[in-house]
Order: structure tokens, then C-alpha cells, then sequence
């Protein structure tokens, strides 16, 4: 009989523990989301880890396709005042997710409006943001999924960040 009390209380403890730490996963909930910005300020913090991002996306189609880019390369952009801002380069894991996204024309020498689009993003930060980038973001995400599509937007060619958007003004 002691024996069956002394199970029934860990029966006991391991449910109240479990309970507990459910209650508490649930109270914490997702990461919240960062800007580019933040990243910026101290990217060693961020480097292997699970982020969410709430960024602009713009998705590139060119005549310039890869294995590494075949539905397009995307980029992340964060304004972080009224005069700068960060960019990223961004690797969905799933080519659905890239997918839907509306997709920006670049051909040489012609000049088409590009599209972008907010969203809620997670990925995981490359560590190769102190290195020399020659034509590219200094920062880089990888294995990102889609969250959530916010609004999307259209800019002429040649329109600068400021005017389109007006949440800085």
C-alpha cells in the first residue's frame, strides 16, 4: 500500500509539473518579431538562433537563376529612421513560401516597378555578417518560413524608401 502512495505522488508531481511548464510555454509564446535594426545594434546575439523578423520583402525574378535562388532572390529590408535602413538576403526553406510573394522584374536595362510586401518571417542568422560583402546584404537568413503577409506595395523606379513609406514621416 505504501508503495501505491508513494507512486500516486509522482503520478501527482510529474502532472503538476507538466501542467506548470504547459501554462508557462503558452504565457510566453513566440519570439517577438525584430526588426533588421535591432540585429544591427548586436548581431553576435543573434547568430544560430531562431528569429522572427517583421520586415519588407521583395522577391527578384532575373535572367540570373540558380540552384541556390530558382524561384528568385528575396530581400529583407527594416527602416531604422528617417535616413537608414538594413537589408538581408533571405533562403526560404520552402519554395512555397517564396512563392507567395509578388515577384519584381530585373532585366538589364530596363527599369520596372518593384513590389514589396511586409510580412512576419523566422529564420536563423548566418555568421558571416562581418565579412566584406561585395553587391550583397551584409546579413543573411536561412531555413526562413512565412508567417504572416501584411500589405503589399508597389514603387516606381527611382522613388526613395522615404516616400513609400510614410510611417516615417
Amino acid at each position: 500500500m505504501k508503495r501505491l502512495a508513494v507512486w500516486f505522488l509522482y503520478l501527482l508531481l510529474g502532472l503538476t509539473t507538466f501542467a506548470a511548464g504547459y501554462k508557462l510555454a503558452w504565457r510566453v509564446g513566440p519570439l517577438r518579431p525584430v526588426t533588421l535594426c535591432e540585429i544591427a545594434s548586436a548581431p553576435e546575439r543573434y547568430v544560430g538562433r531562431k528569429v522572427r523578423l517583421r520586415v519588407w520583402l521583395q522577391r527578384m525574378q532575373s535572367s540570373y537563376t540558380s540552384e541556390e535562388f530558382p524561384v528568385g532572390y528575396t530581400s529583407a529590408f527594416s527602416a531604422c529612421g528617417a535616413d537608414s535602413g538594413e537589408v538581408a538576403s533571405i533562403l526560404f526553406a520552402d519554395r512555397a513560401d517564396a512563392e507567395k510573394l509578388p515577384v519584381s522584374i530585373s532585366e538589364r536595362g530596363q527599369e520596372h516597378p518593384s513590389t514589396l510586401t511586409e510580412a512576419i518571417i523566422s529564420g536563423y542568422l548566418t555568421d558571416d555578417y562581418d565579412m566584406l560583402h561585395c553587391f550583397s546584404p551584409k546579413y543573411t537568413f536561412t531555413r526562413v518560413r512565412l508567417e504572416k503577409l501584411f500589405s503589399s506595395r508597389t514603387i516606381e523606379v527611382g522613388t526613395p524608401w522615404q516616400e513609400w513609406l510614410p510611417e516615417l514621416r
